[in-house]
């Protein structure tokens, strides 16, 4: 299903409704689109070079892209983009550390609240597409996030998970022990699983958590 994109490193991929398929490709560094199930791909303009990371769409059919230090939004299927910049506050801070740069996790909940953090910056949502931003988590530095209908959840970079069941407006830490304990590796990614849970790829393993905890 390459057909139309150029780089055959493809770090990310996203779903839409009515069909639409969006991924993301290096070198160059530029999202595709595909309105044919993924038989052909065309460049959407206003991502190229940008350092995004991750795709992913709402149930709308907003499609969000997060960069290194930008959020990026389109209501047109990826026609046009607007920034929605969550570099406010801590969140600003935590992208950057002396030598040590913190990619944007980010994610969008069923009920469609924007959760985003980096690094030590803590974790922040938006209810309003990202136009205005506020603190939900201090004091937790993330290394990704992931949201199900049931609840919400953000692993640390010490393998801590976090679990709200507000959209976001409350964490509570699920356990003591950590996964980075368990598995020796520290967590990057997190992706939810469509019957309940959570998938975190380490690099001793496949770990679940269950929707519980």
């Amino acid at each position: 299903y390459n057909t139309g994109i150029q780089a055959v490193d493809v770090r990310s991929v996203a779903s839409g409704p009515e069909g639409a398929l969006y991924a993301l490709a290096l070198q160059p560094d530029v999202a595709h689109r595909s309105l044919d199930g993924g038989q052909t791909w065309t460049p959407v303009d206003g991502l190229t070079n940008v350092s995004v990371d991750e795709l992913f769409v709402d149930a709308e059919g907003i499609v969000y892209a997060a960069s290194l230090f930008q959020l990026f939004r389109s209501a047109n299927r990826g026609d046009t983009w607007t920034v929605r910049n969550p570099q406010v506050g801590n969140l600003q801070y935590g992208f950057t550390r002396g030598n040590t740069y913190y990619r944007v996790a980010a994610t969008v909940t069923p009920q469609g609240t924007l959760l985003v953090g980096a690094g030590p910056g803590g974790v922040y949502r938006s209810d309003d597409g990202g136009a205005t931003w506020s603190l939900a988590r201090w004091a937790v530095r993330v290394a990704d996030l992931a949201a199900m209908p049931e609840a919400a959840f953000v692993i640390s970079t010490n393998g801590v998970v976090y679990r709200s069941g507000d959209d976001g407006q409350t964490w509570r830490r699920l356990s003591n022990t950590s996964l980075l304990e368990t598995a020796d590796v520290t967590p990057r990614r997190m992706t939810t699983m469509s019957g309940g849970g959570v998938l975190v790829p380490t690099a001793r393993g496949l770990y679940r958590l269950s929707a519980e905890g």
